[in-house]
């Protein structure tokens, strides 16, 4: 099974690991850039990958802390 290169916003989360309000904040404060093609938003697998920080740590805090 081949990996594919352009992931939807539900694929790049599972892949993640994460929730669809945390991917919007992580991209809102340009952690990675989604691309609007038609109605969809979609994101490219590598540079999604190439965004994340090693270190966890590093990450933005989840959504639910910045609410609170």
């Amino acid at each position: 099974m081949e990996k594919k290169e352009i992931l939807s916003i539900a694929e790049a989360c599972e892949l993640l690991g994460i929730g669809r309000s945390t991917f919007y904040l992580y991209e809102k404060r340009g952690l990675f850039r989604t691309y609007k093609i038609g109605r969809r938003r979609l994101v490219k697998r590598e540079e999604l990958l190439d965004s994340l920080p090693t270190d966890s740590e590093a990450l933005p805090p989840n959504v639910h802390e910045v609410i609170a």
